[in-house]
Formats: structure tokens, C-alpha cells, sequence
């Protein structure tokens, strides 16, 4: 069973739960709710879906609700059987290019102070 966690930088600010406080309640119960269909089924059996996608590279993918327009980065972790929820944004085109380098960014600041 996974569970998951928000990734939180060096200053302690969380991007990803920082995202989704911003958001309006209707977004958050939404987030939260893929969260949940996240923890239960994983990422292998929600691939097959238009809620996760995987951005790569290593095991980078993205949470999303295309009909409300939110993404959120995550990285499934499997040390440690958990899926850690990197950063969010609204999507305003077909590639992000400069959303999914912060996602990268992070995830390479989050796997070089990981404890194994």
C-alpha cells in the first residue's frame, strides 16, 4: 500500500499543498480525491486512465482533472512505497515545458537529500 506525502524544500514551504490551498474548495475536494483513487489503485492502474501521466524521466507523472484544468507533479517513490506530490499549476496549453522543469527541479532537489 502507498501513501503519500508533500515535498517540502530546505525553507519548509510545501509547493504542491501550497497550489492546492490556493485553489477554490471545489478544486481541493477534486485534488484530494484523486489523491485517495491514488493511494488505492497506483500509478500502474491509473496510466490506463486520463487522470496520470507520466512526464518522465525516472518515475515522474502528473495528477491531473482536465475538465478543471489542474495538474499536480508527483513521484512515485518505491523505496519507500510512497508518492510524493512535488508541485501544481493550472494548465493554460498543451505543453508546459517550464512547469514540468520545475517539477524535474524539484524531484532531483528531493532525490539528493533522500535518505536511503
Amino acid at each position: 500500500m502507498y501513501k503519500s506525502i508533500y515535498f517540502s524544500k530546505q525553507n519548509g514551504r510545501q509547493p504542491a499543498l501550497s497550489f492546492r490551498d490556493d485553489l477554490p474548495p471545489r478544486y481541493r475536494a477534486d485534488i484530494d480525491a484523486k489523491i485517495r483513487k491514488l493511494l488505492e489503485n497506483g500509478v500502474d492502474m491509473l496510466l490506463k486512465t486520463s487522470m496520470v501521466e507520466w512526464i518522465g524521466p525516472k518515475a515522474l507523472y502528473e495528477l491531473k482533472n482536465r475538465e478543471l484544468g489542474w495538474r499536480i507533479a508527483f513521484y512515485s517513490d518505491k523505496q519507500i512505497n510512497t508518492y510524493v506530490l512535488l508541485c501544481g499549476w493550472k494548465k493554460k496549453k498543451d505543453i508546459q515545458q517550464e512547469d514540468i522543469s520545475h517539477a524535474r527541479d524539484l524531484l532531483d532537489e528531493y532525490l539528493g537529500r533522500r535518505k536511503l
